[in-house]
């Protein structure tokens, strides 16, 4: 039979009590259960004070022994009470809905970094100029593709001249594909990061020659097919 004040018991009831002192409970250290188990119920000596008798009402109120059965851990995130990795996360994680976009970016076949860079321009949290301004931490906005305006999410993937070319040739030549709209992501952020951390500026045919590069390294790539809108 457990120890009363053996872990995990005496854990759980020293971080929850932190006034109580265990010495002064008037129970040994090294006793069981089974030992203030009496008659189907609780045997605990008289409270010493308020901190103590709430200790002992904790105790009544929440465990209770059954006798003849063996000590057994229960994980209460699972209904059959066993644990699994898997329960132990969506118990750590607040689960939140779907959004309807997600098999658009995370697909059978996708490549990594481009599905992680597409979920990133999705939601918002590139670093684009306009935050980067925002932060002080460059001194204009204006995009590194066009140079004519501002950059944000929606013009350096949409709205930029540059990208709009890209968009072209892709949708004309590959088609609505998941893989490809990922890649070309991808590529239009390389592609802006290559001019501003590189002073490499790249046409439009050379950024759409590496979206067909990455999207050949895919053996089933025609196979994954993107919703038409």
């Amino acid at each position: 039979m457990s120890k009363l004040f053996m872990k995990p018991l005496k854990k759980s009831i020293v971080d929850r009590f932190p006034n109580i002192s265990i010495t002064d409970a008037d129970i040994s250290k090294s006793a069981s259960v089974k030992d203030l188990w009496k008659n189907n119920q609780w045997a605990f000596s008289d409270p010493i004070d308020e901190a103590t008798q709430e200790m002992w009402n904790q105790i009544k109120n929440n465990y209770c022994v059954t006798p003849g059965n063996i000590d057994s851990i229960t994980w209460k995130a699972q209904s059959n009470g066993l644990f699994t990795i898997k329960s132990l996360w969506r118990n750590l994680n607040v689960s939140r809905c779907k959004v309807p976009w997600y098999k658009i970016i995370w697909f059978s076949g996708n490549i990594p970094r481009h599905s992680f860079t597409t979920w990133l321009a999705l939601n918002n949290r590139l670093n684009t100029k306009d935050k980067l301004v925002t932060w002080k931490v460059i001194p204009t906005n204006i995009c590194s593709l066009c140079n004519q305006y501002p950059e944000d999410v929606n013009h350096l993937f949409f709205s930029c001249k540059f990208s709009y070319e890209i968009w072209n040739c892709v949708l004309k030549d590959m088609g609505k594909r998941r893989l490809f709209l990922c890649a070309t992501v991808y590529q239009i952020w390389l592609a802006k990061n290559g001019v501003i951390f590189n002073q490499k500026v790249a046409n439009s045919d050379q950024v759409f020659g590496c979206i067909k590069a990455d999207a050949a390294v895919v053996a089933n790539y025609h196979l994954v097919l993107l919703p038409v809108f």
